[in-house]
């Protein structure tokens, strides 16, 4: 026999029944009972499924229903962990090629409570105070950071 002439139904015998998947329980009373209804009743196709099921829940009393709609378990809601401000202020950033963000590095350290937009204002004032010996540092580690980042990145071509 030729492979056009066979019937491109799966395999094994034609008689068994087909159930749908039951799907997963949710807050809707009536979708938790078709998913019972779809197991007990298991070879209609599934519009059949829907609309017997229907009626069926129609029929159903109030008490009844209930049992379907506290199917559910109560989902626990996800809380965020924040960060308490200390731990927030202990991730300063990296040691960059440039003297005036590396002072507001460490001015971060010390000045922890402060919003991000307060900081940076308080320590644009503090930078402009500092002498040009303490700004040196600063831009001693900035000169630092580019040689080492030279280093590392040397052109092939």
């Amino acid at each position: 026999m030729s492979i056009r002439g066979r019937s491109r139904s799966r395999g094994g015998s034609g008689s068994a029944k087909r159930c749908m998947r039951p799907g997963p329980i949710t807050k809707n009373g009536y979708l938790n009972f078709l998913r019972e209804y779809r197991k007990a009743c298991c070879g209609m196709s599934p519009q059949e499924t829907i609309i017997r099921g229907a009626q069926q829940w129609n029929k159903l009393s109030e008490k009844e229903k209930e049992k379907y709609n506290r199917m559910s378990k109560p989902r626990r809601r996800r809380r965020r962990r924040r960060l308490s401000s200390a731990k927030r202020c202990m991730r300063p950033g990296p040691v960059t090629n440039n003297g005036y963000l590396n002072f507001l590095r460490d001015y971060r350290k010390q000045c922890c409570g402060m919003s991000p937009r307060e900081t940076i204002r308080r320590g644009a004032q503090q930078w402009l105070k500092l002498s040009e010996e303490e700004k040196e540092k600063y831009n001693r580690l900035a000169r630092r950071r580019s040689r080492s980042e030279s280093r590392g990145r040397k052109r092939v071509c």
